[in-house]
């Protein structure tokens, strides 16, 4: 039995708009504001059949009162008589000729007022939509050894919740027969091509030394207590197509089959399972950005046969005092479904205990791609990455 500890709640909300965003959108606001009032102005004033503004009042071109001067429609000068109220506003008619000379130009511009709004406000939309942030609470209970075990949830949903009615598994998707071999583009970076010189030219241990996983078939394949491998090249944002494949000869049930990884930046791991038939909590399936993010369907192919990730990442970027100032993203498709759908990575994904991930730490912007060994022998081939620009905050 578990007692409730101490509970600490980040209640986090919509982010700040970009300060670029915020440029562009306060003199919009601004500009708008001011042709807003210039629109009523000119509705006080009447066009004149041959395109002059008169006054609105008796008088014509030659009306008593306050004044203001301008060429008239017969080249002479003409005075006209400020409406009721706008002698207070405009107090000098000298200076009123100024505002009087573009009085015309304000129907065109009023024009393009409803899309500079538009766009002003796609702005702001924007920035709110690409930066809000889920509710992450944490709580430290007690287990029963008496230790503490630290428990997240994201928005109000437990991380690896085993509970299907608070977190529904995902809708179970046959993907298409697998088409032909996938071959990388012409700008892509082939990691791994299915043979010895391949892998020895692109790949180590955790500790640079040459890796003991073995190649099978043309594959490259898991041994247990191997450790993980990595690239010895390193990346940042990125697109990566990545096959596996997750034993024929099924062992074990839930996170002890067919599990691995695919780790971008050596941090944010895609989770590798064999999830065909084989319940486990949803934030750790086969698609899972682990412990942050379960897939929208789950889209497995049948123990042995070969599967695809076509993986979308853009890295998360820190400020100097470590600070994350935009997250990561990720698009999947699993086997040509559509499993993360530009998913915004609220924290890290590391294991963290059995109820919690780790949080974003600042690290270099480019960090070698990494594969788990996690004690099954899945295999792995036709590996190649193409670079992607980091976008401009």
């Amino acid at each position: 039995m578990m007692m409730a500890g101490s509970t600490v709640a980040k209640q986090v909300g919509r982010a700040r708009m970009p300060q670029t965003m915020l440029a562009v959108a306060r003199p919009l606001e601004a500009g708008a504001a001011w042709i807003g009032g210039g629109l009523l102005f000119m509705m006080m004033i009447k066009r004149g059949s041959d395109g002059n503004d008169k006054a609105a009042v008796p008088g014509g071109c030659c009306g008593e009162g306050q004044r203001a001067f301008r060429p008239c429609h017969e080249g002479r000068r003409e005075s006209f008589t400020l409406p009721g109220g706008m002698q207070e506003l405009l107090p000098n008619p000298r200076k009123t000729l100024t505002i009087m000379k573009i009085l015309p130009n304000i129907s065109r511009i009023s024009r393009v007022l409803p899309l500079a709004a538009l766009v002003a406000s796609s702005f702001a939309a924007l920035g709110q939509e690409d930066l809000s942030k889920p509710v992450i609470t944490t709580e430290t209970r007690k287990g029963e050894d008496g230790k503490d075990v630290l428990y997240m949830f994201i928005d109000g949903v437990k991380v690896h919740e085993t509970d299907t009615s608070k977190q529904p598994l995902p809708a179970v998707v046959t993907p298409g027969e697998p088409a032909a071999f996938f071959a990388p583009p012409s700008d892509a970076i082939v990691l791994f091509d299915g043979s010895e010189e391949s892998f020895k030219k692109n790949w180590t241990d955790t500790q640079g030394n040459p890796s003991q996983w073995n190649i099978v078939d043309g594959a490259l394949e898991s041994v247990k207590k191997a450790g993980y491998i990595q690239t010895k090249e390193s990346f940042g944002s990125c697109q990566l197509h990545i096959e596996w494949a997750a034993p024929a000869n099924v062992s074990g049930d839930g996170q002890g089959r067919g599990n691995s990884g695919v780790f971008l930046m050596n941090t944010y791991e895609v989770q590798v399972l064999d999830s065909y038939e084989n319940t486990t909590y949803a934030d750790g399936q086969a698609g899972a950005l682990y412990g942050r993010s379960k897939p929208l369907k789950n889209a497995c192919r049948k123990p042995g046969e070969w599967q695809s990730y076509d993986i979308i990442f853009h890295r998360p970027l820190f400020d100097e005092q470590g600070k994350v100032i935009r997250r990561a993203t990720f698009t999947v498709l699993h086997n040509g479904v559509l499993i993360q759908d530009h998913t915004v990575l609220s924290g890290g994904t590391g294991w963290m205990g059995p109820h919690a991930a780790s949080e974003y730490k600042k690290h270099p912007d480019k960090l070698p791609i990494s594969l788990q060994d996690h004690g099954n022998p899945v295999r792995f081939r036709n590996i190649w990455i193409r670079e992607l620009q980091d976008k401009p905050l």
